[in-house]
C-alpha cells in the first residue's frame, strides 16, 4: 500500500514475475485466468497473448472510474472479462470487449442464523445500543496506519452522540492476523480508544451478521463456448 512500500518490494516482485514468465514459456497453459492486480496482470497478459494463450480476466480494474486509457490494453490482450458488477458488462461490450456479468460472491453469502441478542450476549454488547464497526483492514501496516485515526474519529463521534443509549464499537480481528499481530491491535486499541465501549471480536465470521467469505459457483451458461475457449478440457496447472 503506497509508493514507498511498493518500491521496497520491487526487486522480489520483478524476480518472481520473470520466473513466472519463464514457466509459462516452458509449459504454456490452455487458458489463463488472471484475477485483479492490473499493474502486474496487464504485463502478464501481454506475454500470454504473444504465446497464443487465451486470457480471461476476473474482477475488472475500475477503468470506468479512472485510467480509462487502459481499455486499449484490455482490447489488445484480454479475450474475455468476467465482471462482478452489472454495469461493467455493457461498459466493456461498448468498447468491443467480450464480457459477462457473473455476479458478486459477497451478494450470495448465506444469511447468518445468529440473532442480534445472541451476538450481544456472546460478545458483551448491549442489544439495544447502536453498534458501529471499525474496519481498519487486514494488513498489519494498514492497521497500524489507519486504526489510530479511526479510533480518534470514534472518540469524536461518541462525544457528540445524541442517543441516550450511546454507541458501542466493534473491532473485528481479521483471521489472517497471527497472535503477535492481534496483540498489536489490542495495544493500539488500548492506547487510542480510551473512553470508548470497544469490543474486539476474534471470530466475526462465526458470530456476527456476516458469514465467512466463500467461493460461490455460478450456473453454467447455455450459450456456446466462445471462439477462444479450448475444445479440450483446460490443463489447469500451478504456474
Amino acid at each position: 500500500m503506497g509508493l514507498t512500500e511498493v518500491v521496497r518490494h520491487l526487486p522480489r516482485i520483478w524476480r518472481e514475475f520473470r520466473k513466472l514468465k519463464r514457466a509459462i514459456r516452458q509449459d504454456p497453459p490452455s487458458v489463463a485466468v488472471l484475477i485483479d492486480f492490473p499493474e502486474i496482470h496487464f504485463r502478464l497478459a501481454s506475454e500470454l497473448h504473444r504465446l497464443g494463450v487465451p486470457v480471461v480476466y476476473f474482477v475488472s480494474p475500475q477503468l470506468w472510474a479512472w485510467k480509462k486509457k487502459r481499455i486499449r490494453l484490455v482490447q489488445k490482450y484480454i479475450d474475455k472479462m468476467l465482471v462482478i458488477f452489472p454495469f461493467e458488462e455493457p461498459f466493456y461490450l461498448e468498447q468491443g470487449v467480450e464480457a459477462e456479468f457473473v455476479g458478486h460472491p459477497l451478494a450470495e453469502l448465506a444469511p447468518s442464523s445468529v440473532s442480534r441478542a445472541e451476538f450481544a450476549a456472546a460478545n458483551g454488547l448491549h442489544p439495544e445500543k447502536t453498534w458501529i464497526g471499525l474496519l481498519p483492514g487486514s494488513r498489519p501496516k494498514e492497521i497500524r496506519d489507519l486504526l489510530p485515526e479511526i479510533l480518534r474519529a470514534a472518540r469524536q463521534l461518541a462525544a457528540q452522540a445524541c442517543e441516550p443509549a450511546g454507541f458501542e464499537f466493534i473491532l473485528p480481528l481479521a483471521p489472517t492476523l497471527n497472535a503477535a499481530q492481534r496483540d498489536e491491535v489490542r495495544r493500539l486499541a488500548e492506547a487510542h480508544g480510551a473512553g470508548l465501549t470497544l469490543r474486539l471480536i476474534n471470530d466475526i465470521g462465526a458470530k456476527a451478521q456476516l458469514a465467512p467469505p466463500q467461493v460461490v459457483p455460478t450456473p453454467r451458461s447455455s450459450t456456446p463456448a466462445p471462439r477462444w475457449w479450448p475444445a479440450a478440457r483446460p490443463r489447469w496447472k500451478r504456474l
